[in-house]
């Protein structure tokens, strides 16, 4: 059969080889003959490298042997073919065809050294570009992984993934690296004895530790890789309560979890130790204390701080309520909803709930009640031994029906615990929260649900409640800018008709709180016809709303509010309350943010004027000076304490 020779024209579709090569043109049958399995010389077979096969250090793809349109179109044209083609002719071809899509070098080419070219051309320090090319590396990563994942829908395609990677890593790294990835590619391939999976563990920490070059999340890479199969090997008892072990957070991010996903094997799988139910809790409050601008490694490494400053006598505590979440208590994952300024929001407090009763939806206990008796002890003796949480005022107690007794107690013991370390608060504030976060409504309402009830007939009953406390139709409220504004009975009605939409489970919180903020207002304004809610904060932070006392205190008067003071008036503020004893990490109200985190979104929000902002900051802070009131005794004789003292009956 004779082979007819064609000069290739210089015009071509694909960048033309330096060294030409000879194509046959024929049938389809003899181009399938003719060896598709054929390789470039710039060529490897995908994810097929030995250690060693390569050195370190990729050429510039313009500096390769590159693949010409007629290369393309043999191989599309291979694998076109109707003949009976074999598996590894055919696979070569494709193999082939993807080389040409994705030649080595082309990330950076394409990406990072293109950007850094970029630079280069807007005169750009060259320690930005270093730095440009190091979070340009990481986020590639992710990114590509993210790519990848759509491909991976079965569990051998992950496996094969995993062993290519570290097959191809391991040709590239240092030796200890190269000791590294095959201890874990080994364990992958095989089924290990729990021992083994230790001794292996125990080794390659080791190796890690003496190779400095490696970044630390090598290591918990590692363990979440080579954790074993829960249906082949045994796993170990739940119940250790080693609370110094694994406090680690994992760097796989499974625990960012999607709390509508609450089947069995969802929760096993996103939670796996009681660090990943910390880190679910605490992911939004890091979110908090960091810039917009944070990476994810940024964010994993908060929460690891935040983990690694809990002392173990808190850390307990979560270990409980991981326990109880395995057994099917999925009141473990509830995140409490953000304040009403910040509906919008999506964020929530780190804090598992503890004191709370079981979920609706619990699932199969696989524990005996002996065990259920020690946790039950554990987070009582944690309760009860903290020797930091002192009660201080909510010693009166006001006359209140015989029901709500024990909701009275439960919102005195959460309003005790404020003045505590952040991680002892982090556990115990929900009790708090969930309690006494919506007083109003639950006054005028009741703490039933609002599930399956229409919302004119909710509106109604809160209506008509309120109109037999007060005879008024009106009240008159002051904004932040001083300005004065009337609001009528027949404009709340529209509010909370407007407000109360669709309720289900997952937003009947937020709806209440969204109706409490409504409803507080009148409240302030004739407390004499809710005599059960005088001992409530709000009432203190709410009353003489243009008079800023406690503020004054922390921040003097003729300190500038203007955006470019910001951080300079945050530190003092935080500076201030530290020397009486309250922590920036603290959470106070409805708001889902640390201290420092509301201090900050008040003086950044461009909403308020420089003026406009100390009102908005006094509110927040009289909300701590309310429950420090030991640290503030200099406003025993301020007009707003005995405004309130008046008013409640109470004292400062």
């Amino acid at each position: 059969m004779t082979r007819n020779k064609r000069k290739r024209h210089q015009g071509a579709a694909w960048p033309v080889c330096t060294t030409p090569a000879k194509k046959a043109r024929g049938t389809a049958d003899d181009m399938s003959v003719r060896s598709a399995t054929q390789t470039f010389p710039h060529e490897n077979p995908l994810c097929r490298t030995e250690p060693g096969s390569y050195k370190p250090g990729k050429a510039s793809i313009r500096d390769t042997l590159l693949p010409s349109a007629d290369d393309w179109s043999f191989r599309v044209n291979v694998i076109s073919s109707t003949s009976n083609l074999s598996d590894d002719i055919f696979k070569k071809a494709v193999q082939g065809l993807v080389k040409i899509c994705l030649p080595e070098g082309i990330l950076e080419e394409l990406g990072i050294d293109l950007l850094a070219q970029y630079m280069r051309q807007e005169n750009a320090p060259e320690e930005n570009i270093t730095r440009m090319r190091s979070v340009s590396s990481s986020e590639m990563i992710i990114c590509i992984s993210r790519m990848l994942a759509g491909y991976l829908d079965t569990p051998e395609k992950i496996k094969s993934v995993l062993l290519s990677v570290i097959e191809s890593s391991t040709a590239l790294q240092t030796e200890a690296g190269t000791k590294v990835f095959r201890d874990v590619m080994s364990s992958l391939k095989s089924q290990p004895s729990t021992a083994d999976i230790k001794s292996n563990l125990s080794r390659i920490s080791n190796v890690l530790r003496q190779d400095n070059d490696y970044d630390k999340e090598v290591e918990e890479m590692i363990v979440d890789a080579e954790e074993p199969n829960a249906n082949n090997v045994p796993r170990p008892p739940r119940t250790n309560r080693n609370v110094s072990v694994n406090k680690r957070v994992s760097s796989s991010w499974r625990w960012d979890f999607e709390a509508k996903n609450t089947s069995a094997e969802a929760i096993k799988d996103a939670f796996k130790r009681p660090s990943d139910l910390f880190a679910y809790h605490a992911l939004p409050l890091a979110k908090d204390l960091l810039t917009a601008h944070a990476t994810r490694m940024d964010v994993r490494r908060k929460v690891q701080d935040m983990l690694d400053e809990t002392p173990d006598s808190v850390y307990r505590g979560w270990v409980d309520s991981f326990i109880r979440l395995q057994d099917g208590d999925e009141t473990m994952l509830v995140r409490i909803p953000p304040e009403p300024e910040i509906y919008k929001r999506t964020a929530v407090t780190p804090a598992p709930v503890i004191g709370q009763g079981q979920s609706t939806n619990v699932l199969p206990s696989r524990r005996n009640r002996k065990k259920h008796a020690v946790a039950t002890q554990l987070q009582e003796t944690y309760v009860l031994d903290d020797e930091n949480v002192k009660r201080e005022g909510h010693a009166t107690t006001l006359n209140r029906p015989a029901i709500d007794r024990q909701v009275t107690e439960q919102q005195a013991l959460g309003s005790t615990l404020i003045a505590a370390s952040p991680s002892a608060l982090a556990v115990q504030r929900t009790i708090y929260d969930i309690l006494s976060s919506t007083p109003v409504v639950d006054l005028l309402w009741g703490r039933s649900s609002f599930i399956r009830v229409a919302r004119a007939d909710i509106v109604l009953k809160i209506e008509e409640q309120l109109q037999h406390r007060i005879s008024a139709h009106s009240i008159k409220t002051s904004t932040h800018d001083g300005k004065v504004k009337i609001v009528y009975q027949e404009m709340l009605r529209a509010r909370l008709l407007g407000k109360c939409g669709l309720i289900v489970g997952k937003t009947e919180k937020r709806i209440r709180l969204r109706m409490e903020h409504d409803l507080q207002p009148w409240v302030v304004a004739h407390p004499a016809g809710f005599p059960e809610l005088l001992a409530e904060p709000f009432l203190f932070t709410s009353m003489l709303p243009l008079l800023t006392p406690v503020l004054d205190i922390l921040c003097a008067t003729s300190t500038s509010m203007t955006t470019a003071n910001i951080p300079h008036v945050e530190e003092g503020i935080l500076a201030a309350l530290s020397s009486r004893g309250v922590d920036k990490y603290s959470i106070y109200g409805n708001s889902s943010k640390p201290l420092a985190g509301q201090i900050r979104g008040i003086l950044s929000d461009p909403k308020l004027s420089a003026t406009g902002k100390r009102p908005c900051l006094e509110k927040l802070v009289r909300n701590i000076a309310y429950f420090h009131r030991g640290s503030f005794p200099e406003l025993k004789t301020s007009k707003l304490v005995k405004s309130w003292k008046r008013t409640s009956g109470l004292e400062w």
